[in-house]
């Protein structure tokens, strides 16, 4: 409606001044101008709208894992004199080996590493007309459902780590030299000790697992910052 009032008022101003009915042309013109001014506080304000926020997750794998440790594998995209970070992951539900990528380029993404099962959560912040007379008034100029804000939420479990495909290689090149095998059979001996303390029933071939693994998660952990 709002649009249709400037496109008209428009054609009737130019009507006017061609016939010389200046007072009527000058307040078309004002017409315009507030119509104008309203479209632009529109466009900041929104107004007749609320904000809605719908969720969406879907479960993910890691694009490669060393010793049970899981991977989101970042990288950074330079445009101009802006960096972005692409992050690469593939969905768990998938048997197609496509790997999914969001880039932080009109986006939030966040990271956390607390939950039981890794999931990419998308939340999507959309402006909807709260009643049919503002939705009529603004019909073309705000549209329902338009995005205000989307956020990316990887929730992962504490045996992911977020590391560049350079940084995956230096942790393969360390965990591959003999000082770092020899620190690693130093902390699996220790933990599989202080173990069987605490349970002497235990398998000792799982406890070497879970050492190996949680040494290899500590490197890794090193290696990220």
């Amino acid at each position: 409606m709002l649009l249709g009032v400037i496109v008209l008022s428009v054609i009737a101003a130019g009507w006017l001044f061609i016939s010389r009915r200046l007072a009527w042309a000058v307040v078309m013109t004002v017409v315009i101008i507030c119509g104008q001014g309203l479209l632009l506080l529109d466009s900041q304000n929104h107004y007749g709208t609320t904000e809605r926020l719908s969720t969406h997750q879907v479960a993910i794998r890691p694009v490669g894992s060393i010793r049970g440790n899981h991977v989101l594998m970042t990288k950074a995209i330079k445009e101009g004199k802006t960096t972005y970070t692409a992050y690469a992951s593939q969905r768990a539900d998938g048997n197609d080996g496509k790997t999914a990528v969001v880039v932080n380029k009109h986006k939030r993404i966040r990271v956390t590493f607390s939950a039981t099962k890794a999931v990419r959560e998308t939340q999507n912040n959309r402006y909807v007309y709260t009643n049919q007379w503002a939705k009529w008034f603004f019909t073309g100029v705000t549209n329902a459902g338009q995005l205000k804000q989307q956020t990316v939420i990887y929730r992962l479990t504490p045996r992911w780590h977020v590391l560049t495909k350079a940084a995956v290689k230096r942790v393969e090149t360390n965990l591959h030299r003999q000082v770092t095998q020899q620190q690693a059979q130093t902390y699996t001996t220790k933990y599989v000790a202080r173990r069987l303390k605490q349970d002497p029933q235990a398998s000792v071939s799982q406890l070497k697992q879970r050492a190996l693994q949680a040494f290899v998660g500590h490197v890794m952990d090193q290696t990220s910052e």
